[in-house]
C-alpha cells in the first residue's frame, strides 16, 4: 500500500522514557486567551500546602511574559512502580528538573497570579500523572501578537496549499514517493523540439503552464440564485440607436447591410450566445497547457505531457515508475485530477527565479521541491467545506463501511508544546473532535423513523491511502495531548496542522 511522509511523531515513541515535565499551550485568537496545561509524573515528591499534599512544582512566567518555566524537585532513587510519592530517598539526594516553553503569544501581567492558583488532579491512564491547567489573557498591547498575525495572515494567504498564484509557468510536478517528474512543461523539451530552438524561432521564451484557480464548488448554483439580471451575449447595442435615429434594430446604419449581416453572423457563432458561462448546466473543462487548481487537486488535460498511466481496473491514475496512485480520471471535465497529497511541486531557486522568460526549463539542481503534509491538505478541504457549506461536522471515509465522524471545533488556533520534536515557534492548527463510525452509510442515510442528524453533516471521501494517513495523524496527536485534554464527552480530541504562509 502507498504510504505518505508525515510530520514527525512528537513524543510518541513507545520506547522513549516518560517525560518528567510536559507542557502544552493553545492560543484562541478570537477570544484572546491561552490555555496552558502542565503535566508532571505522580512519583515526584509532595509538600504540604494549606493542609493539602501537593507536588513540589514551581511554575513561573518569564520577564517578557512570552515563555513559561516549570521546575520540579524529583527523588533520584524513587521509582513510580515500587515506592510511594512521599517516600524519602535514603541518601536524601535531589535533582532539579526544569522545562521552559515559549507561549504562542505574550500574556498579561495578571497571568503571574493565575499561575499561582494550583488545582492538581491525578490522571487515571496507564501512566499516572498530575496535571493542572490555566487560562491566561493575551496582552492587548502586544502589536506583534500571534492573534493579530492569524487574522492578517488569513487575508493575505489563506489555508489552501498550491494556489494558482503560488505556481510559476516553469513549475514541475513529481510523484512524492519515487520523485519522478510526472508533469513537466506543455510542448515539453522531451518531445524533440530542441533546447531553446522553439523559443528562438518564435522570438520569445516558452511560456510554460498557465495556472488558474477553480471557482467554489457551488459557484453555478450561486450564479443562478443571486443573478436576477443575467448578462446577455449580444454586445450591448441591441435595440439602441446612435442618437441620430439611423440605426436599425441590430445597430447597423444605412448602407451597412453587409457589415450588419457579418456582425449578426459573428454574434450567432459566439459561443456565449448559447453558453453564457454560468449556471448549473455548465461544466469546467480541462484545456491543453492550462492547469486548473482547486483545494485538493490539479485538473489537467489528458493530452498534456504526463508520465502517468490509467489504471485498467478503475478510474485511478498511477505513476508510471512506482505505480503509486496519483489521481483519478474526470470524464465530465475531459481531464485528469491529480491529488496534491501524492505530489511534490518545484520552486525555482533564486538564480532560476530571477529569469521569467527562459528558453529552456531549469535543471533539477536549480529547483527546490516542496511537499505538503497530507494533514495540511485535508485540513484545507475541511476548512473550505466549513466556509462553503456552513457545516462543522463531517463524515470522512474512503468508500468502505467504516469511517470517521469529525467535528471541526476550532478552525484556527496556535499551539506550543514541550515535546522534543516540536518547533520552538507555535504551530498553526485546526482543533477537531473525532469518533469512529462502524457504518458510514447508516450515518449518512438512516432508516425511516430513526432520528437523523444528516442535515448537519457533510461528506468527505478520500483516497484510501490519504484516509489512512489522516487516521494515523489523529491518533498520534491525541496521544500527544495531556491526558486530561484528550477527550471531550464522547469525542476524542485531535489536531491537524494548517498551512502557514511565510512572508
Amino acid at each position: 500500500m502507498q504510504s505518505f511522509p508525515k510530520d514527525k511523531d512528537p513524543n510518541q515513541d513507545s520506547n522513549s522514557p516518560e517525560p518528567p515535565i510536559y507542557l502544552h499551550a493553545e492560543l484562541l485568537p478570537h477570544i484572546r486567551h491561552i490555555t496552558l496545561y502542565v503535566s508532571v509524573p505522580d512519583r515526584i515528591e509532595l509538600h504540604l500546602h494549606e493542609g493539602v499534599q501537593e507536588p513540589a512544582v514551581e511554575i513561573s512566567l518569564s520577564e517578557s511574559r512570552r515563555a513559561v518555566s516549570v521546575s520540579v524537585s524529583a527523588s533520584l532513587l524513587q521509582d513510580c512502580s515500587s515506592a510511594p510519592a512521599e517516600t524519602e530517598p535514603q541518601d536524601g539526594t535531589r535533582v532539579e528538573t526544569t522545562e521552559t516553553m515559549k507561549l504562542p503569544a505574550r500574556v498579561t501581567e495578571s497571568a503571574r497570579s493565575v499561575l499561582r492558583s494550583l488545582n492538581w488532579r491525578v490522571t487515571t491512564g496507564s501512566s499516572r500523572r498530575r496535571e493542572v491547567s490555566f487560562r491566561m489573557i493575551v496582552d492587548d498591547d502586544d502589536g506583534g501578537s500571534a492573534g493579530a498575525a492569524l487574522l492578517d495572515e488569513e487575508l493575505v494567504g489563506g489555508f489552501v496549499p498550491w494556489r494558482a498564484m503560488d505556481m510559476r509557468a516553469g513549475t514541475r510536478v513529481r510523484c512524492r514517493l519515487c520523485e519522478v517528474v510526472v508533469l513537466d512543461r506543455p510542448g515539453g523539451f522531451d518531445r524533440g523540439l530542441g533546447s531553446g530552438k522553439r523559443g528562438e524561432e518564435e522570438g520569445e521564451g516558452i511560456k510554460g503552464w498557465v495556472w488558474k484557480d477553480l471557482p467554489s464548488g457551488n459557484w453555478a448554483e450561486m450564479m443562478d440564485f443571486w443573478h436576477c439580471h443575467k448578462p446577455d451575449p449580444v454586445d450591448g447595442r441591441h435595440g439602441h440607436d446612435d442618437g441620430d435615429g439611423n440605426d436599425d434594430e441590430e445597430g447597423n446604419g444605412p448602407g451597412d447591410g453587409e457589415k450588419g449581416e457579418q456582425g449578426a453572423k459573428s454574434r450567432l457563432e459566439d459561443p456565449n450566445a448559447t453558453v453564457k458561462g454560468y449556471g448549473a448546466a455548465n461544466q469546467v473543462v480541462a484545456t491543453l497547457g492550462t492547469i486548473l487548481v482547486d483545494v485538493a487537486t490539479f485538473l489537467v488535460a489528458e493530452g498534456d505531457w504526463l508520465r502517468i498511466q490509467k489504471d485498467p481496473e478503475s478510474d485511478g491514475i498511477r505513476c508510471c515508475n512506482c505505480n503509486a496512485l496519483l489521481g483519478q480520471a474526470d470524464p465530465i471535465a475531459n481531464g485528469w485530477r491529480l491529488f496534491k497529497t501524492a505530489l511534490s511541486a518545484s520552486i525555482p531557486a533564486a538564480a532560476a527565479a530571477a529569469s521569467t522568460t527562459q528558453a529552456a526549463p531549469p535543471d533539477n539542481d536549480q529547483l527546490e521541491w516542496e511537499t505538503h503534509y497530507v494533514e495540511v491538505i485535508i485540513a484545507a478541504q475541511l476548512l473550505e467545506l466549513v466556509e462553503r457549506e456552513s457545516a462543522r461536522r463531517f463524515v470522512v471515509h474512503c468508500g468502505l463501511k467504516s469511517g470517521l465522524l469529525i467535528w471541526v471545533f476550532n478552525p484556527d488556533m496556535r499551539y506550543s508544546n514541550s515535546s522534543a520534536d516540536h518547533s520552538i515557534a507555535a504551530r498553526r492548527a485546526v482543533k477537531v473532535f473525532f469518533q469512529t463510525l462502524d457504518d458510514v452509510e447508516q450515518t449518512l442515510h438512516p432508516e425511516v423513523g430513526k432520528p437523523s442528524t444528516t442535515l448537519a453533516l457533510e461528506e468527505l471521501r478520500l483516497p484510501a491511502e490519504t484516509y489512512g494517513a489522516l487516521k494515523d495523524v489523529l491518533e498520534e496527536r491525541n496521544a500527544m495531548l495531556p491526558e486530561s485534554a484528550r477527550e471531550f464527552r464522547e469525542w476524542r480530541v485531535g489536531i491537524l496542522h494548517r498551512l502557514e504562509r511565510r512572508a
